[in-house]
Order: C-alpha cells, then structure tokens, then sequence
C-alpha cells in the first residue's frame, strides 16, 4: 500500500519546468542553459541532411519535405530560444520535435544498424524532459522511444543479428529509459530543499524567503542614482469561491496563469512574489508615475483572465535616502504600506487599485 502512493505521488508530481527557470534566474544563470538550447535546436538541421545521405525507405519529394520541416523547426526553436524561455507547452513541442525526428530517422534506414545510432539519440530529449517536465511526460516519452527502439531490435533480429538487438535494447533501456527516471527523482528530491528554499512550487515565483533574499540584493547592489522604490500587493478577488466550486486543481491553474500574468506585465528587474495563499508582492526600481500604470495593466489583466477572479491592488512609492538612511527599512515599510493600500481596495469592494506615497505621508 506504502509503494502504491508513492508510486502515485510520483505519478502527480507537478511539472518542473516553472520553478526550474525561476530557479535559473538569478544571476543571469538562464543565459548560459539558454546558449546550451540553442546549440540543441540547431542540429535538428543535422537529422535532414543525415538521413538524406544515407539510404532510407523514402523517396526525393518526402525525403525533401522531411528536411525542409526539419531544417523550419530549428531555426524556429533556435530564436525562440535565443529571444526568450519557452512557455511549458512550446518547451514540451521543442522536445517532441527531437524524438519525432529521431524515430522517423531510426525506422526510415534501410540498415537497422544505422537506426540504433538514431535511437541512441533519444538520450538528449528525453534528459531534458527529465529534468524539466513531470513524470507523465517522461514516462510517455519513454513508452513512445522503448516503442521505436523495439521496431528496430527486430528488424535487427530478422536481419540475423539477436545478439546486436539484445545489446541495443540492454544500452537504450539503461540509458534513454532509466537514467532519465533517476534523473527526474534526483530533480525532485533535491528540488524540495534546494529550489523550493526559495521559490514556491506551484507558481515558480519566489516565496517569502525568496523575496527577503532577493530584496537585499537589489537594494545592495542599486545604483547611487536609483532613488525610486515602488511596491505592488495583491489579493485575488472571490478566489476562495473559486476553490469550493471548482475544486483545488482549477484553482492551482489560476494561480500559475495569475503568476505568468505578473511575469508578464513587470520588467525584468521587478522582484515577484507570492507572499500568501492568493497573495502577491512585487518590488522594483520605478517612480510613481509609471507605477500607477503597471497597477492599473496588472489589474485589467488579472481580471481578464478565464477564471471568475479579479484583484485588489495596493501600492505604495518612495524615495530612498529621503527620511530614513536604513534602505531594509524603507522597504519593509513600504511593503506594509502597499499591503494596507491592498485591504483598503479589498474592503472597498475589491477589482480596484489604492495607491501609499510614503514620501508625502512622511512630511
């Protein structure tokens, strides 16, 4: 009974893909992955002109369309990648993309021994998904690739060689289907301690430790003319009625869709948060002219997202230096500030912004 829930709990891990890049992206750490990707989606090009120099079971005019949708995905991907992070679901086609291309090249040469090299490739995608999908996905990869090897060991097999099919299989099955299992393991349990430290599991943004840490940071390494501070609190509107009449599940989607949201609508300097249940917390660099237009985008597009929820948006701004020399301390303040702004909006009816400027209410 103990084995089946685990193997349960393994089965409905949630997918790493979020939280892993947030966990990236500190520091600058996703530049040096994202390069990596980028390599990785070039030699889709590889596979075209690979299988068009070997014999294979298919003649000119798909063999050309073969390598023209190849050769489309690579630089799709390439630039997608070299522009941005992917969205989990493009992240999962970047993937699938590479398993479809080495499956068509294993099953289409006419030397099964030529196949296995293309099944060997299996590896690369199916570590990726490993390390940054759930365990559904792994696992369907690898019924889809052990499917496509098995293709090939028998043709291997009526061709006179069992002893290289059973080699083939034996080498795929422990690298493209156990190593990835035991890398996807390993990514969760460490993820528990190491990346869930300080960023929350479900959203991938950074939790309260997170955003402490995150906080001094900025403010340590804030330039003699970064002067503005602004904080944005959010509370979601009729959430908790959104739980009890849909369910737990329905509302985990509107959080990561309210957490992309935010991601979205802030610059890349912004440190986001969620600082509670259906909480938010947002820190950045910004005066309070321009704050009150991110409020107001963040509002509207909370609010039209397909979900029954809207928000209630406090903010608050400051000018560092200005009445307190304890920059830490200006930013605490400033968060209860916006969070006080944040219950006035809510009280009020919620769906609407209250704007703190510390600066005048200090005078």
């Amino acid at each position: 009974m103990r084995l089946r829930q685990k193997l349960l709990d393994w089965w409905g891990q949630p997918d790493h893909y979020e939280w892993l890049w947030a966990y990236l992206e500190p520091d600058n750490r996703r530049s040096p992955v994202r390069n990596l990707l980028v390599v990785a989606s070039t030699s889709l090009c590889i596979e075209g002109p690979w299988t068009g120099a070997l014999p294979v079971n298919l003649s000119q005019p798909p063999q050309d369309a073969f390598n023209g949708i190849l050769i489309a995905a690579a630089i799709a991907f390439t630039f997608m990648w070299a522009t941005r992070v992917l969205t989990r679901a493009q992240s999962i086609a970047f993937a699938a993309t590479f398993q479809l291309a080495a499956a068509a090249t294993a099953v289409l040469q006419t030397d099964p021994v030529l196949g296995i090299f293309a099944c060997i490739s299996f590896v690369c995608a199916a570590s990726y998904i490993a390390l940054a999908h759930s365990t559904r996905v792994m696992l369907t990869n690898s019924v889809f690739t052990t499917a496509i090897m098995t293709t090939v060991a028998i043709r291997l097999t009526l061709a006179g060689k069992p002893q290289l099919a059973a080699a083939a299989s034996w080498l795929f099955l422990a690298v493209c289907v156990l190593v990835p299992i035991c890398a996807q393991i390993a990514v969760h349990r460490l993820g528990i301690g190491a990346i869930n430290a300080e960023n929350d599991p479900l959203t991938g943004l950074l939790n309260r430790r997170g955003f402490a840490a995150k906080s001094r940071e900025m403010l340590a390494g804030r330039r003699a003319d970064d002067r503005d501070l602004a904080a944005i609190a959010i509370d979601l509107d009729r959430f908790k009625a959104l739980n009890d009449t849909y369910g737990h599940a329905h509302g985990d989607h509107a959080l990561i869709a309210v957490a992309s949201t935010l991601r979205t609508n802030t610059r890349d300097t912004a440190i986001v948060a969620r600082s509670g249940g259906e909480e938010f917390i947002i820190v950045d660099a910004i005066a309070p002219e321009p704050l009150a237009a991110v409020a107001r985008r963040l509002c509207d597009a909370i609010g039209a997202l397909p979900f029954p929820i809207t928000a209630s948006v406090g903010t608050a701004a400051h000018t560092l230096d200005e009445f307190d020399p304890d920059p830490q301390s200006s930013l605490e303040a400033l968060v209860v500030a916006a969070d006080h702004a944040m219950y006035a909006a809510k009280r009020a009816g919620g769906n609407q912004i209250r704007y703190t400027d510390l600066d005048t209410a200090h005078r």
